[in-house]
């Protein structure tokens, strides 16, 4: 059986960025580091709960990228 498993996009909307996860929404926030400091405090939350998650970010180029991984990757500083 397959466990399922969260991913949060930190995405550039306009001027500000979001985090999208499945119907969720978090944001708006000033700086693409703002998002991503979101998207990791929200996709370790579900970690913990023993749901695998994965924060992708996209770049100024629109193309996606894993920016951080629970369980994989340590917690970035501005997240603890």
């Amino acid at each position: 059986m397959k466990v399922p498993s969260r991913i949060f996009f930190v995405l550039r909307k306009k001027a500000e960025w979001i985090v999208r996860s499945d119907s969720l929404l978090f944001g708006p926030y000033a700086t693409c580091g703002d998002a991503f400091v979101g998207a990791v405090s929200e996709a370790q939350a579900v970690g913990l709960s023993g749901i695998p998650s994965t924060v992708i970010i996209e770049d100024e180029k629109l193309d996606l990228k894993v920016g951080w991984r629970y369980g994989i990757d340590p917690l970035p500083l501005r997240c603890r």
